[in-house]
């Protein structure tokens, strides 16, 4: 039998710098495979349709911010259906999918003057800001957005002696003056970019993006991938991959696991699958006589089971919050009745029942899900 506590999920940040490398439309095809995409796509699809209301909507809302962030995904969501033409037309200057040249947003411009302004420069813009807002700075004839108000407290900043306010800071941020040539603008930029990497020695990241498409087809074979989403029952064997590609099987196996990692950021592993894609595919499961996502209270391990206080890690460059991620994610339904069946599947099948006997047991429609997962012994821990 299996534990009586709650399992908890890993969060899998992304490395910071693992998009750098490639263009546009492969980080798109790495970023939508992403559990933590998929997931996030789910809560704010919920939201959207008004699925999810109240204090369930802000956590979502929550929840979906700080996923993002951890995998390096600037908002609004773009549908994981959508094919990269589909959008990247319409939305050629979107923040989305940012690499070696990122937008810096309002966020983190505010983050860097609060984080480095010495105190007197910090309390004399509060005090600046303060000028712009409060009404009894206020001036006659102005607008809504108080243009005129803002527009002398900007002055007074603007007048002010001061070392501090005419320094750069201390990361790499420009000002791009689009009227000149295209030609001179990206002469100047690498001159900028030498200057910088000497300046802090920074290397460069070796990368095969030439590869990305044939790891991602075989990634895609293995897992299903399908419509925008993963699909247990389209699962194919490496045996069956190699075949039709004509490879041997430590090359699809090799593919495979390369583009595991494009997508995850981190190397495969059974433990990593099983909290990402196991959970994933099972928690959107159909079950019972209705059809719909796996009911509350559907397993057969959750009787006795209780919480446990310490939410579990955040693999590898977890930020500020992302400790909410965790207890959003141990508080949906989906979630855990997704980690629920996984257990569930995981001892009837090392018990040796037959796959209509488990269909049967766990109000599953579609015996073939069971085959599917009796193929993968290895990752979902089946001796």
């Amino acid at each position: 039998m299996q534990s009586d506590e709650t399992p908890k999920p890993n969060i899998y940040a992304r490395p910071a710098d693992q998009l750098h490398n490639y263009d546009r439309k492969t980080r798109w095809e790495m970023t939508r495979r992403h559990p933590h995409y998929q997931l996030s796509w789910l809560c704010n699809r919920a939201i959207q349709t008004g699925e999810s209301v109240g204090d369930d909507m802000i956590k979502r809302e929550r929840c979906i911010h700080l996923m993002l962030d951890l995998i390096r995904v600037n908002p609004p969501l773009i549908d994981p259906a959508l094919e990269f033409a589909q959008w990247a037309e319409t939305d050629g200057t979107s923040m989305f999918l940012t690499g070696t040249v990122e937008p810096v947003t309002t966020r983190a411009l505010a983050v860097a003057l609060i984080r480095s302004l010495p105190v007197a420069e910090l309390a004399f813009l509060m005090e600046v800001i303060r000028r712009a807002l409060l009404e009894e700075n206020a001036v006659d004839g102005d607008d809504g957005r108080l243009s005129l108000q803002r527009d002398a407290a900007a002055k007074s900043l603007q007048k002010v002696v001061s070392p501090v306010f005419d320094s750069a800071f201390d990361v790499p941020l420009f000002y791009i003056h689009l009227d000149a040539s295209q030609r001179s603008i990206a002469r100047d930029m690498e001159d900028q970019v030498r200057h910088w990497k000497a300046t802090r020695g920074a290397g460069t990241t070796k990368a095969q993006p030439g590869k990305a498409s044939e790891h991602l087809e075989v990634f895609d074979l293995r897992e299903g991938w399908s419509g925008g989403g993963y699909d247990l029952t389209r699962e194919r064997t490496f045996a069956s991959i190699a075949d039709e590609m004509k490879s041997p099987l430590a090359t699809v196996a090799n593919h495979y696991k390369a583009g595991f990692e494009m997508v995850v950021g981190h190397p495969y592993s059974a433990e990593t699958w099983q909290n990402l894609f196991a959970v994933l595919k099972l928690s959107r499961l159909p079950r019972g006589n209705n059809g719909g996502p796996v009911p509350k209270g559907a397993s057969r391990h959750t009787r006795s089971r209780s919480a446990r206080a310490v939410p579990d890690t955040i693999v590898s460059g977890g930020r500020a919050g992302s400790d909410s991620v965790v207890a959003f994610l141990t508080s949906t339904t989906g979630f855990q009745a997704g980690v629920e069946l996984r257990l569930d599947l995981q001892e009837l099948l090392n018990a040796e029942w037959t796959d209509e006997e488990i269909a049967a047991e766990l109000g599953i429609s579609d015996a073939s899900v069971i085959a599917a997962v009796r193929a993968r012994p290895e990752d979902y821990g089946i001796q």
